[in-house]
């Protein structure tokens, strides 16, 4: 098991937030904290662009958990349940200061 440190800022709901990590000195740090809650933000993957320029977050967006079936039908276990059509792609890029 990896022992890293986590240096906080302050709190952030529980799935949303970035973190960033340093193998050098095993520390993660936020990188992206909402500044309030934002329920289409449940970031679930992330990727960069092949020029480095953005970084790109899937998020989930809007699911419940669900004991049955939309017709009734009792599901064996509680189950998440996605809406179609509400996930979200975010592209994060950097702003340029040229003053």
């Amino acid at each position: 098991m990896l022992n890293v440190q986590l240096e906080t800022e302050g709190k952030a709901i529980v799935g949303q937030r970035i973190l960033m990590f340093d193998p050098a000195t095993k520390r993660l740090t936020n990188f992206l904290i909402p500044k309030k809650f934002d329920p289409s933000f449940r970031p679930v993957g992330l990727s960069f662009s092949p020029d480095g320029t953005a970084l790109y977050i899937t998020s989930i967006a809007k699911f419940e958990v669900r004991k049955q079936m939309p017709n009734g039908t009792p599901l064996s276990a509680p189950t998440p349940w996605a809406y179609d059509h509400t996930g979200v792609l975010w592209k994060i890029t950097r702003l340029n200061n040229t003053s």
